[in-house]
């Protein structure tokens, strides 16, 4: 579990994600539900849907579950390694298991050691695996002990300073990706936002990358907004008052994990096209799907006549359409995927939305939320949420037919007819394929010159003109 704080917005106080960890890791001594039987020192267990760890063996008979001298409860516990004392000091005491930093490494404790014994090696064992000593992040001090990436002052701007911190943050489903956005400020008033990747590693986060915004893009409002995917190999950037192409019409840059770092990929715009969209205020990167909304845009819902009745009237085979456009009410887009590349799907709309629709979004599997909190059902009732839903493994796009990759003709040497019985050769076969140019072996023989395009020129004219072919 991941808790954000704002803090103050300052170089000491630039906010925070504090680090909660539940459940086990795939190394873990797991052995299920906790039941009458024998445990070794290690072994975790559930108890009344908490976790547990064993401190100390015990047997078939001891009913121990309880006892903080055998386990210890695990469950929710801080991201901050527990057996991590803080520097070496030789004026306490320390119990077997016990990290300590010792010169710039990690150590930990091989046996009971009493205070007043002096640091030997014999005592102590480096840590190979990272560990997490602080339990939060942005991490200012990684840099001293494991050589990590923390926020330091570029070569560019040496007086830039971290001010806030994981104003949007996300996570991927398996914790193991973290985006954050950082707001930076220098004393040459520059200031803009970037987008911190973080990855664990062992049981601790290391900033992996800082992505700054686009070049064309104003900083100060790119990433208004970031979602990641679920499996964590792309996440979604908003820059909702993007004037690139309109006034404050809004763009959603999409970044894919190329060989373990991230790229700008794609840049989405709003198929509406208006001035003042807000595209990408809101936006959640499901499984199957890119939810976008636009706070200001346009709704435009269909006019009926006698659509109650079985005789609906129609005009032009339903060529020509009459429709209200409702301005400003708000407007969900719909991305998914084709081939790699997301591109529009649909929209959706709600009639009797005024305004914010689409302010608050939540995809899941085929399901869609979108939230209206000034939506009015009645003069007591005040927000809704509207469940949009699809069968689930259909999509808006099918693929209605594909080209098939040729046959590469440059690795065939020669096709013959051969008698498995008497292993001989029977006859040598020609082959053709007229789409790249191999036609029969007899007529390739009386061409003198071949070309892949027609050289014929058509043009159409009046049946009398003997240089025009009649239409």
């Amino acid at each position: 579990m991941f808790i954000s704080s704002s803090g103050f917005g300052t170089k000491n106080d630039p906010g925070s994600i504090e680090i909660y960890r539940h459940g086990i890791k795939p190394s873990d001594n797991f052995r299920g539900d906790y039941s009458l039987r024998a445990y070794t020192q290690g072994d975790i267990v559930t108890y009344r849907d908490d976790y547990y760890i064993a401190l100390k063996d015990t047997t078939d008979t001891q009913n121990l579950i309880q006892d903080p001298i055998y386990w210890n409860n695990i469950s929710w516990r801080q991201g901050k390694d527990t057996n991590y004392r803080g520097k070496w000091d030789n004026s306490y005491a320390y119990a077997q298991g016990s990290i300590v930093e010792y010169l710039g490494t990690f150590y930990r404790a091989i046996t009971n050691i009493a205070e007043g014994v002096a640091f030997t090696n014999s005592n102590w064992q480096e840590v190979s695996a990272l560990i997490d000593y602080i339990g939060y992040l942005p991490n200012f001090t990684g840099i001293n002990f494991y050589d990590e990436d923390v926020f330091e002052p570029t070569v560019d701007n040496p007086d830039e300073t971290l001010v806030d911190f994981s104003k949007v943050y996300d996570v991927s489903d398996d914790a193991e990706v973290i985006i954050a956005t950082t707001d930076v400020t220098g004393t040459d008033s520059t200031s803009g936002t970037k987008i911190a990747v973080y990855r664990q590693q062992d049981d601790k986060y290391i900033l992996d990358q800082l992505i700054a915004s686009p070049e064309e893009i104003n900083s100060t409002d790119w990433a208004f907004n970031i979602s990641m995917r679920p499996d964590g190999l792309e996440f979604a950037v908003s820059s909702q008052l993007d004037d690139s192409i309109k006034a404050n019409q809004g763009k959603v840059f999409i970044y894919k994990q190329v060989d373990g770092q991230f790229e700008l990929a794609q840049t989405l715009t709003p198929a509406n096209n208006e001035e003042n969209e807000q595209f990408g205020y809101n936006l959640y990167y499901g499984q199957e799907n890119l939810v976008v909304s636009s706070l200001n845009g346009d709704q435009k819902i269909p006019t009926t006549f006698d659509a109650s009745s079985d005789q609906e009237t129609i005009f032009d085979n339903k060529f020509t359409n009459f429709r209200n456009v409702r301005l400003d009410t708000g407007v969900v887009y719909i991305f998914e995927n084709l081939n790699n590349k997301l591109v529009y799907s649909e929209q959706f709309r709600y009639d009797t939305a005024q305004t914010e629709f689409g302010e608050t979004l939540l995809a899941k599997n085929n399901h869609v939320y979108v939230g209206i909190p000034s939506h009015r059902s009645s003069d007591t009732q005040k927000g809704i949420v509207v469940d949009y839903r699809k069968p689930k493994g259909l999509y808006a796009w099918n693929t209605a037919r594909e080209s098939i990759t040729p046959v590469d003709l440059n690795r065939i040497e020669g096709v013959f007819l051969y008698n498995k019985r008497t292993n001989r050769i029977v006859s040598y076969i020609d082959y053709i394929d007229p789409v790249q140019g191999k036609i029969p072996g007899n007529v390739e023989q009386e061409l003198t010159y071949k070309i892949g395009f027609i050289l014929a020129l058509y043009n159409v004219g009046d049946i009398g003109d003997p240089t025009a072919d009649p239409a």
